[in-house]
């Protein structure tokens, strides 16, 4: 800060309030700059509505950010950090249709949105009505774990094949390699009725 000497001329007294502003100015602006922007956090779960079930692995994003993440094995995800105002949530799983919501994040403020996927349903033709026979859904049990297995497989962080087990039915014994058998791309080797070796695209097992 300028140091004031006495007596001062009109001069030096005009340089020095001038000199004053402009350091108040530049510590006004430093104050402003170094304030955070205020944000808040958006919350919450994705189920399956057929089951009731939490989702893990569901991808929720805020569309126009370019943010993205995935819910936990409790079917939760979680933003940080997001600035306030009016934010469009979309969450989807492979399978199912996805859901985009609206929500209002407020500062400081953790805002809940949860989202229900259900199937994907047809688009109904333009000016017509589609009418369906009764029918009888048998394998429902089967489809949601292939949904499952595809969905881990799709978003895993590394290479890997998911199978769903219901996909499979009752195996004869309940063993691992009778399950394996029928995998492909996998070649059990049996010893006396058991499952010994197992080679994967032909490399030896050991």
């Amino acid at each position: 800060m300028p140091r004031l000497s006495l007596p001062l001329t009109p001069r030096a007294l005009a340089v020095n309030l001038v000199q004053l502003g402009f350091i108040i100015v530049l510590a006004a602006a430093t104050a402003w700059s170094a304030a955070p922007a205020a944000t808040g956090t958006v919350t919450g779960r994705v189920s399956f509505a057929a089951s009731g079930e939490y989702l893990e692995l569901a991808r929720v994003s805020l569309e126009g950010t370019g943010r993205e993440t995935f819910t936990d094995a409790a079917g939760v995800y979680q933003f940080t950090e997001v600035p306030v105002g009016e934010v469009r949530v979309r969450a989807f799983y492979t399978g199912l249709g996805g859901d985009t919501g609206v929500v209002n994040v407020a500062a400081g403020q953790t805002t809940r949105r949860d989202f229900t996927l259900a199937g994907e349903r047809a688009p109904t033709p333009a000016g017509g009505v589609v009418s369906l026979e009764r029918f009888v859904v048998a394998t429902s049990r089967e489809m949601d774990g292939a949904a499952i297995a595809v969905n881990d497989q799709r978003f895993a962080p590394d290479m890997r094949k998911v199978l769903a087990a219901d996909e499979f039915g009752t195996t004869a014994d309940g063993s691992v390699g009778e399950l394996l058998k029928t995998v492909p791309g996998v070649q059990v080797a049996w010893v006396g009725g058991e499952a010994m070796n197992i080679q994967l695209n032909g490399v030896p097992a050991d």
